[in-house]
C-alpha cells in the first residue's frame, strides 16, 4: 500500500493565497447590514446629540498687561511693610499670575451679579445638558420620595457663577517673531445668545481691568485717611512742643545769657528769637549774669577810686572787696543756671524740630496720596482691554457640523470593525478555495446551505421517490 498521507499535509506557507481586493469588497458585500446599519445608527445619533444642543455663539477679547508696572504705589514706601526683592519675577511666572486672577470665581461673581445672568444664560458643557434631565428626576426622587430638600444653589447664583466660570478660556497668545510668550492674553467666551457672549466678556474684562485700580484705590483711602489722622496728631503735638519752649523762656529768659545777653552782650541770634518768640518780656530781654557783670564793673572802678583814697586795711576798702567777691560768687551761681536752662532749651528746640520734620514729611505724603487718587483710573492700572470683544454674526454650525460627520465616520468605521471580527472570528471553510488553501484537497462538490425546513423536506422528497422505486 503505498503512504499517501501527503496529500492530508497543510502547505499555509507554500500556497499561501494572497489577500486582494476582490476579497475585500467580497467582506464588504457580505456584511453589508451589518456596516450600513451600524454607519447609520451612529450617524443618526450624532447628529441627533449634536443638534439638539442649544447654539453656541463664541466671543474674543483681548488685553494687554504691562508687567513693567506692576508693583505697589510709591506712596506706600515707608508705611507698609514691603520688600523690594533683589530680581523681578520673569514675565512668564506674572501672566500665569495674571490669567490665574482672570479665571478668579470672584470675578465671575461680579460678572453675574452685574448683568443679572440665570443659569440658561449660561453655556453649559454637552455632558451637563444631555445629563440634566437625569440629574432633574434624580432629585424629584429626592424630594418627593426621600424628603430631602432641592438645592438651590444648584441653578441659582452658584451654580450660575459656577457655569460661567467654565465657559471661558483664558491663553496666552505666542509671540510671532520668537519662540515665546507676549504680554497678550487671550480670553475665548461661549453663551447661547450672541448679546450675551458680548456682554459677558466685555463686563469680564473690565472688571478684570479695574481690580487691581479697585485695589490700590482703597488702600490709597485707607493710607490717605491714616496718615491724615497722623499729621493731624502731630500738628498737635509740634504745637505743644512749641508751646513748651515759649513758656520756658519766658520764664528763664533772663538766664540765657547766650541768646539774652545783656546791654552789649546780645548777639546775633536776638532778632531770630525775639521774632520767633514775640511775646518775650522785656525782663526777658536782660540777662541777669549781664547786668551783674556790669554791676561788677561799676564796684571794681569804685574800689580803685576808694584805694586812691584809702589804704587797703581800711573798712571802706573791705566792705567793698567783699561786695565784690559775693558779687562774682553769684555771677558763678547765675552761669551754672544759665548753663542748666540752655541744655534745657536746646532739648526743647531739638523736639520742635523733630516734631516739625515729622509734621512735614506727613503733610508730603498726604499730598502724594491725593496726587494719586486724582489720577484717571486707566493710567493707574498695568492692564489695557486692546481687542474688546464684538458680536458673534453666526453659531459654530460648521463645528456641528464636522462633529457630525465625524459621528457618522465613527460609526462607519465601527462596522468595519465588526464585520472584520465577525471575518475573523468565523472559522468556517466556505469555498472551495479556502478547503483547498487550508486542507490540501479538492472538493468533490459543494452542497447549498439550507436552512432546517428546507433540509427536513428534502429528507422527506428522497424517502419517497425510493420507495415508489422498490414497489
Amino acid at each position: 500500500m503505498s503512504n499517501d498521507s501527503h496529500l492530508l499535509e497543510f502547505e499555509h506557507s507554500r500556497d499561501r493565497l494572497a489577500f486582494t481586493t476582490r476579497d475585500f469588497v467580497s467582506i464588504l458585500f457580505k456584511h453589508r447590514r451589518v456596516i450600513l446599519l451600524t454607519f447609520c445608527v451612529v450617524g443618526v445619533l450624532t447628529a441627533a446629540g449634536v443638534w439638539s444642543l442649544p447654539q453656541t455663539y463664541l466671543a474674543e477679547g483681548k488685553v494687554l498687561v504691562k508687567t513693567e508696572q506692576q508693583g505697589n504705589p510709591s506712596f506706600f514706601s515707608g508705611i507698609a511693610a514691603y520688600r523690594e526683592p533683589w530680581e523681578s519675577d520673569p514675565v512668564n511666572r506674572k501672566i500665569e499670575t495674571e490669567m490665574e486672577m482672570l479665571a478668579t470665581r470672584s470675578l465671575s461673581e461680579r460678572v453675574v451679579r452685574k448683568l443679572g445672568l440665570t443659569y440658561d444664560q449660561v453655556y453649559h458643557k454637552p455632558l451637563t445638558h444631555y445629563l440634566r434631565p437625569l440629574a432633574d428626576a434624580y432629585d424629584w426622587v429626592r424630594e418627593k420620595v426621600f424628603g430631602n430638600p432641592q438645592d438651590e444653589d444648584k441653578y441659582g447664583f452658584k451654580g450660575t457663577v459656577k457655569e460661567f466660570n467654565k465657559s471661558f478660556t483664558v491663553e496666552p497668545l505666542k509671540s510671532k517673531s520668537a519662540d515665546t510668550t507676549s504680554n497678550m492674553i487671550l480670553v475665548t467666551l461661549k453663551a447661547t445668545d450672541p448679546s450675551v457672549a458680548r456682554e459677558s466678556l466685555q463686563t469680564l474684562l473690565e472688571e478684570y481691568v479695574n481690580l487691581t485700580v479697585e485695589q490700590n484705590r482703597k488702600l490709597g483711602l485707607e493710607a490717605h485717611a491714616l496718615v491724615e489722622r497722623n499729621m493731624l496728631s502731630a500738628e498737635k503735638e509740634l504745637e505743644a512742643a512749641k508751646e513748651r519752649e515759649r513758656a520756658f523762656i519766658a520764664e528763664n529768659g533772663t538766664m540765657l545769657a547766650t541768646r539774652f545777653g545783656g546791654g552789649g552782650g546780645r548777639n546775633s541770634s536776638d532778632a531770630a528769637l525775639k521774632e520767633k518768640f514775640p511775646g518775650l518780656s522785656k525782663a526777658a530781654e536782660q540777662s541777669t549774669v549781664g547786668a551783674l557783670r556790669s554791676h561788677m564793673i561799676d564796684m571794681e572802678l569804685q574800689l580803685i577810686e576808694l584805694r586812691s583814697v584809702f589804704t587797703d586795711s581800711s573798712e571802706n576798702v573791705r566792705l567793698q572787696e567783699r561786695s565784690i567777691a559775693e558779687l562774682k560768687r553769684r555771677i558763678d551761681i547765675e552761669l551754672r543756671r544759665t548753663a542748666e536752662n540752655e541744655k534745657v532749651l536746646a532739648a526743647l528746640d531739638l523736639n520742635v524740630r523733630t516734631a516739625e520734620a515729622h509734621y512735614i514729611d506727613l503733610r508730603r505724603k498726604l499730598e502724594q496720596i491725593a496726587l494719586y487718587l486724582q489720577l484717571n483710573p486707566a493710567e493707574a492700572s498695568n492692564r489695557m482691554i486692546t481687542e474688546p470683544p464684538l458680536q458673534p454674526k453666526s453659531s459654530e454650525w460648521k463645528k456641528s457640523l464636522l462633529v457630525t460627520a465625524l459621528g457618522a465616520m465613527a460609526g462607519l468605521l465601527l462596522g468595519l470593525g465588526i464585520a472584520g471580527y465577525r471575518e475573523y472570528s468565523d472559522h468556517r471553510l466556505s469555498t472551495p478555495e479556502a478547503v483547498e488553501h487550508y486542507l490540501g484537497l479538492k472538493a468533490l462538490m459543494v452542497v447549498p446551505m439550507q436552512d432546517e425546513n428546507e433540509l427536513r423536506q428534502s429528507l422527506v422528497g428522497a424517502g419517497s421517490n425510493s420507495g415508489r422505486a422498490r414497489s
